[in-house]
């Protein structure tokens, strides 16, 4: 977010991301849902800095994979 160099979608997007975590563990129960990792973005914000939609939006799939796959097993064992 911060290759946008926009002030306030870097925050929206970081109190967003962070709401979406903690409301998951509230709704879900488990502790163990994956850790948001800066670092695992750089993709995404590389392919939006470059002008590429179309790696955007492998990038924003490749990223979403992880916590997808850990509510699924939390959604398959309630």
């Amino acid at each position: 977010m911060e290759a946008a160099h926009n002030t306030a979608l870097t925050a929206t997007y970081s109190w967003f991301s962070s709401s979406v975590r903690e409301a998951l563990l509230t709704a879900l129960g488990d502790r163990d849902m994956p850790r948001i990792i800066h670092g695992d973005h750089h993709a995404l914000m590389e392919a939006i800095a470059s002008g590429d939609p179309d790696a955007a939006a492998r990038a924003a799939r490749a990223l979403l994979e992880r916590p997808k796959q850990a509510v699924e097993s939390l959604l398959a064992e309630n």
